[in-house]
């Protein structure tokens, strides 16, 4: 099954939001020039009972551009964690592939397009998802991430990331059949709160796809977020990883990436804001597991009581 012949047949596009009025906009538009016009799309929208005016923009956004686009849009309620609001997108999805949106992205003009001309080689060689690489608002928090992706590029010896990637669910294409899961593993999808990318990663290499990821620029408007929520830094993958059976300790130990993160930028840049940052950033987690009941104000996360 080729991705970019099934995607020219529709695609539905699926948003997780909850309390998203920051950065909703912005995001909708972003669709209408990512995406082909001439492309059958569906918008799926699973929202976590916001209280902020995240639904208004929504309604208000498709009533103003319903009449010139081929874009139908559903609103979806789901107040189970994240993993569920993913699995319930891909049961109410109608296309053979999915896109998933992350609220606080917007995409570059002709986003889809420029990632199909980047196969190149990989064409007709099973590929289940592509993507772009998600860049930060912030420039700090950019070059932060840039470690990542200068590790990646490193350990593959390409220019892009291919397989066995965690490969994020911020903006990618792929093929709905590869996150066919068991009856068993999706319902341990549905109790995640975070890592849900990676179990769907798991999954699609399982079923021998490869992923691949461009650089191909998406930006991440985390000040826009930041300034709305307060700094969440990486506390909500620690619930996740609470929710995936880890201890404390194996917690901190599996975000390990976090100081490979920090190293790399290092290297690459050259300046110690980043090694500050690093260190912040896991002081802020060890603070998270000694303070069981701290409150985050963050999209995906009301607490970590009971950690």
């Amino acid at each position: 099954m080729d991705i970019e012949t099934e995607f020219r047949k529709g695609c539905s596009i699926i948003i997780p939001t909850w309390n998203c009025e920051c950065t909703m906009k912005m995001c909708l538009k972003s669709i209408l020039v990512a995406f082909p016009k001439n492309v059958p799309l569906e918008l799926i929208i699973i929202d976590k009972n916001s209280t902020d005016n995240t639904l208004s923009i929504i309604k208000e956004w498709w009533y103003t551009t319903y009449t010139t686009t081929n874009i139908t849009t559903k609103l979806i309620t789901e107040t189970r964690p994240l993993g569920a609001a993913r699995m319930t997108g891909i049961k109410n999805a109608k296309y053979s592939t999915i896109f998933w949106l992350d609220s606080d992205i917007t995409l570059p003009k002709n986003y889809i397009e420029n990632l199909f001309k980047m196969m190149g080689e990989y064409k007709g060689k099973n590929v289940g998802q592509i993507q772009g690489t998600m860049v930060d608002t912030v420039p700090l928090i950019a070059n932060w991430w840039a470690g990542y992706d200068m590790y990646q590029r490193r350990k593959s010896g390409h220019n892009y990331i291919v397989a066995k990637s965690n490969a994020p669910t911020a903006c990618s294409l792929l093929l709905k059949s590869a996150t066919d899961m068991s009856p068993e593993t999706e319902k341990y999808m549905r109790q995640l709160s975070s890592t849900e990318d990676s179990l769907l990663a798991k999954t699609i290499q399982g079923k021998g796809y490869v992923q691949l990821m461009f650089p191909i620029k998406v930006d991440h408007h985390i000040e826009e977020v930041d300034a709305a929520e307060g700094s969440h830094k990486m506390v909500w993958s620690l619930v996740g990883l609470k929710n995936r059976g880890d201890s404390k300790l194996q917690a901190l130990w599996h975000m390990k990436w976090i100081w490979r993160n920090g190293f790399f930028a290092f290297i690459e840049h050259k300046t110690f804001d980043l090694i500050v940052y690093t260190v912040l950033i896991q002081a802020n987690l060890i603070r998270a597991c000694l303070k069981d009941n701290r409150i985050i104000k963050q999209r995906r996360l009301t607490t970590l009581k009971d950690w």
